[in-house]
């Protein structure tokens, strides 16, 4: 994900901007942004906390519960700022900007 980020931020520092990051999905265009940085530190800094050892202590049904819970509102909140991330050429196009 660095190495990935890092490809961002040297294309971004050259100014090749109308180039598909790719990570929208087969059939959509992404252009490099800035933002797309800013959501792969967001993705590094949670992938660095998941590795970190946990802390001992039991867990009961609710902690499971919590657990699914986060993780689904986690999943609708990356879906929508990627959506947005997605249409934001075209909304830029729509009002023209």
């Amino acid at each position: 994900m660095a190495l990935y980020a890092g490809a961002i931020a040297v294309n971004l520092w050259r100014g090749r901007r109308d180039i598909d990051c790719g990570c929208a999905g087969p059939g959509e265009s992404q252009p490099l942004r800035p933002l797309l940085l800013l959501r792969n530190a967001a993705l590094l800094g949670l992938a660095v906390l998941a590795a970190l050892p946990p802390l001992a202590r039991e867990l009961g049904a609710f902690d499971g519960f919590v657990a699914i819970a986060a993780a689904a509102v986690l999943l609708l909140l990356y879906a929508a700022a990627d959506g947005l991330l997605t249409n934001a050429p075209r909304l830029l196009k729509l009002t023209g900007r």
